[in-house]
């Protein structure tokens, strides 16, 4: 475990004190990869990218169209483990599409799955 030893506030003899570095959380999608994702749809109007936290606080990469039509799906970007997910949501069914191990092969799916569905 990596820490940051500090001694405690106004006692020069008192012993130092381990505190935990914050490191990323795992689960979640780093800024780099939400960054990723949103270049990845930037300039075509009809989708959007919304980053969005969970209840647990995992943060996922939500594209949608860019109006209000629930025939058109949603496509869910998260993080499973060491992997990358992408997942699409259509009317009430949720679907998983597909696991990688890094950002840009996942961003090909995505790219063909936004083809297929007219742009």
């Amino acid at each position: 475990m990596m820490v940051h030893l500090a001694r405690a506030a106004g006692d020069p003899d008192a012993r130092p004190i381990a505190y935990p570095l914050v490191r990323p959380d795992p689960a979640s999608l780093q800024p780099a990869e939400v960054t990723a994702v949103a270049a990845a749809v930037a300039g075509n109007p009809r989708w959007c990218v919304i980053p969005h936290a969970d209840v647990g606080g995992d943060v996922m990469a939500m594209v949608m169209p860019a109006g209000d039509n629930p025939a058109v799906p949603t496509w869910i970007v998260h993080r499973e483990g060491v992997l990358l997910r992408l997942d699409v949501c259509r009317w009430e069914t949720y679907t998983r599409l597909g696991a990688y191990p890094a950002i840009a092969p996942l961003l090909t799916s995505l790219h063909a799955a936004i083809w297929a569905e007219g742009g």
